[in-house]
């Protein structure tokens, strides 16, 4: 009996911090944003301080190009059809390309962090490359799908970036990507990431 009790105290102990990193991941770590007409404005004259608190911004009303797989230079050439504002009832299709504009502090360095499950995905910020998930193509042979998160770190000079997503999902139902993300300053994505990293490695000892 006075063995089973410490076990006990201990599991109940490692279940409180596994709520307690979770919890605070999903509260005073993020700032819920929604876009408007594929715009987010992070700014702090619009309550926003990323360098504090992070911005997990919801996969609603992004820039979508159904069946499309665009790069950022053709949006700057203005060779794009469309684009579909995706509300609360997402436009259905197995590959396309997202865009989002972001206003933001300029001069600053910055993170994005996001997770990908069986899909596959291109992210573009301003331009620059900054990494792929699998390989998106227009069709489930020259698709490649990938399951990981991802990190990426950049630099912004500018008050307004551009992120544009190619994604492709062939192999899950209901066709369409993930492409929520948290946005931040590096540091405060960073903690974010370590938190949710010791969460999960929390969570699997206890399991």
């Amino acid at each position: 009996m006075r063995t089973k009790l410490p076990k006990a105290i201990l599991y109940v102990t490692i279940l409180l911090v596994v709520f307690w990193a979770y919890g605070y991941i999903s509260g005073t770590m993020q700032d819920h944003v929604i876009p408007e007409q594929g715009e987010v404005q992070l700014t702090k004259e619009e309550g926003h301080d990323l360098a504090t608190m992070a911005a997990y911004i919801q996969p609603k009303n992004w820039e979508y190009y159904p069946e499309q797989l665009y790069t950022p230079a053709d949006f700057e050439k203005g060779e794009t059809i469309g684009p579909v504002i995706e509300g609360d009832e997402p436009v259905v299709t197995k590959y396309g390309t997202y865009r989002l504009r972001i206003q933001l502090p300029p001069d600053r360095i910055y993170a994005v962090t996001g997770q990908n499950f069986s899909q596959s995905q291109r992210l573009y910020i301003d331009g620059k490359l900054m990494g792929s998930i699998g390989a998106p193509g227009n069709s489930e042979e020259n698709t490649v799908p990938g399951s990981k998160n991802y990190y990426y770190i950049f630099f912004s000079e500018k008050s307004e970036i551009e992120l544009v997503f190619q994604c492709a999902n062939f192999n899950c139902a209901g066709g369409n990507p993930n492409k929520s993300l948290h946005i931040g300053e590096y540091q405060v994505i960073e903690s974010l990431n370590v938190r949710r990293t010791f969460g999960n490695f929390v969570l699997l000892g206890a399991a």
